[in-house]
């Protein structure tokens, strides 16, 4: 492992730890809302992402492996944004 690597890892770590406060801030904060729940996902996205192109090292990798992986989580909110539209309307 470079030198370069593990300040990325460790850069990575901190933003995790970061957005994970994050989302517990807001949903303390939030009470519940539609909006605070569509700013949760969007930060559970974004940490997915963060590791698996991290953490799982494919960052530098390509190809449809990558891209099921990023799309996964994607979709996951996706469908819980959908659900949370169909329950409020």
């Amino acid at each position: 492992m470079t030198r370069i690597s593990v300040a990325r890892l460790n850069r990575s770590f901190a933003v995790l730890i970061a957005l994970a406060l994050a989302s517990i801030a807001c949903a303390w904060w939030g009470g519940g809302s539609a909006f605070a729940t569509v700013v949760i996902l969007a930060i559970a996205t974004v940490k997915a992402r963060l590791v698996i192109l991290d953490f799982m090292g494919l960052r530098q990798a390509g190809g449809p492996v990558r891209l099921a992986l990023i799309a996964w989580p994607v979709f996951f909110a996706l469908a819980a944004l959908s659900r949370l539209a169909l329950s409020t309307f």
